[in-house]
């Protein structure tokens, strides 16, 4: 079987890396590095026996696994520039100034989201929700923005590790051959404390921020404006309720988001609002109205404002497609475990090396998939457990990647609440400790964590509770 000689993935790696990060830099985009890097994969692949069919084939194999994502990213630009022309984003602004002003707004955001996360058991999928609402109305309030998507971006994290319907709970109960509900069990150990120490954070965070008596003229005028601009009402918010009861339906969200689409069309037309023309221009370039005032409140949105970040998800996931298909990562994670001394270490060097994965391969999936195939048989040879591997990847794996600019899910998460990466990233406690965390508690728990696990029947990975 052909694979890419390792010291040419090496190489890929390093330049691409480092590319990445300058273009990120300099340029705010990660395509050149990932244009690059994919360019540089099939130029060694060629080297190393693969034709340039082969080449390219991997590249679409990597392309094909983002369909879903793209489709999603498509439908939240043309959903978010519905919601702001049909009334229904003015309507959640007014709900959310009329309820939210007597609680600790920052607090309220990580706990709300938090919980809705772990119904719908994905982080995009729930920011496509509550992102623009809690961005728009926390904003207006004078919170920073940074603030802001960093209690939305620790909550919406909080479903992706531990709910049992995450693809990425499931993916990694696949790879380390561990049941999902023991998933479960062994992250609340991890994950649960660190709730409560994020919670805590953004508790007293929120409280420098007194948006009841602080911002009440402010707060006032907008709810003037958007009255006068919008028919308020709770017809409005139809279509954010027909998304939210799919969503809890566990229809998929792909299909929830179209049907929203559809009910806030059928509202603007029969609200005599636009014309077909008019829906049309809205549903691509996004909304934006004539008034500088409700401009500065609402707008944006639409299918175009989404196809830079879909073009850095095709070349990212294009660029992790060559990476594995070549079996350039394989030697590596060889060369990884022979490093490994000690039981204590493995957890560490684990952890970095499932980082490490997310900041070069740009792919959440990969950092589960690579480490969860490779390293079952090193955790056992240490005397620990395939709990113990797959706690350390969901704590890991599934939880880093909105840190890192040019990873796929933060990319998604910007074109969603609009700031950068680095405006969020100080705030997003929840990502940030729960690594720390989990290699502490490894360190003091290690031997009593074999107990926990509980063999797999067959290549059963799903047991409902």
């Amino acid at each position: 079987m052909k694979t890419i000689n390792p010291k040419y993935t090496i190489i890929i790696l390093i330049t691409t890396f480092i590319l990445i990060g300058l273009g990120v830099f300099f340029l705010n985009t990660a395509i050149i590095g990932l244009l690059f890097g994919s360019v540089l994969s099939v130029i060694f692949c060629l080297k190393s026996g693969f034709s340039l069919k082969e080449s390219l084939t991997m590249i679409l194999m990597g392309v094909k696994n983002a369909k879903i994502i793209v489709m999603i990213m498509s439908l939240i630009g043309v959903l978010s520039a519905l919601w702001m022309a049909s009334g229904t984003m003015a309507s959640l602004m007014d709900f959310g100034f009329s309820h939210l002003l007597s609680f600790n707004l920052v607090l309220s955001i990580f706990i709300i989201t938090g919980v809705f996360s772990l119904i719908l058991g994905t982080s995009i999928g729930t920011l496509s929700v509550l992102g623009v609402p809690f961005m728009e109305i926390g904003t207006t309030l004078g919170i920073p923005a940074g603030i802001i998507g960093g209690a939305l971006v620790s909550g919406i994290y909080v479903g992706d590790r531990i709910s049992p319907i995450s693809s990425s709970l499931n993916l990694n109960a696949s790879m380390t051959g561990t049941l999902v509900i023991d998933n479960i069990k062994a992250g609340m150990k991890t994950i649960g404390p660190v709730i409560l120490l994020s919670a805590l954070l953004y508790g007293f965070i929120g409280r420098g921020y007194d948006v009841g008596n602080t911002h009440v003229e402010k707060i006032s005028v907008i709810r003037d404006l958007l009255d006068s601009s919008f028919s308020l009402g709770f017809i409005n918010l139809l279509p954010v309720l027909v998304l939210t009861l799919l969503a809890l339906m566990k229809v998929k969200i792909v299909y929830g988001m179209i049907v929203s689409i559809i009910t806030t069309i059928l509202l603007l037309l029969l609200n005599g609002t636009v014309g077909l023309p008019e829906l049309f221009r809205i549903m691509v370039v996004g909304f934006h109205p004539e008034s500088g005032e409700l401009h500065s409140v609402i707008s944006g949105g639409g299918f175009l404002s989404m196809t830079n970040v879909i073009f850095v998800i095709l070349f990212s996931t294009g660029f992790s497609g060559i990476l594995e298909h070549s079996g350039g990562i394989k030697p590596l994670i060889r060369s990884f475990s022979n490093m490994v001394k000690t039981s204590g270490q493995l957890t560490g060097k684990t952890s970095l090396l499932a980082f490490s994965i997310n900041v070069v391969t740009c792919n959440q999936s990969l950092a589960i998939i690579i480490p969860g195939r490779f390293l079952t048989e090193t955790f056992e040879e240490k005397g620990l457990t395939r709990l113990n591997l797959s706690r350390t990847l969901g704590d890991t794996s599934v939880v880093t990647v909105p840190l890192i600019p040019w990873n796929v899910n933060a990319i998604a998460i910007v074109s969603i609440i609009g700031i950068s990466t680095f405006s969020y990233l100080p705030y997003a406690f929840l990502c940030l400790l729960l690594p720390l965390y989990n290699i502490i508690h490894e360190f003091f728990q290690q031997k009593n964590i074999k107990d926990e696990l509980k063999e797999p029947k067959g290549t059963e990975v799903f047991e409902s509770s």
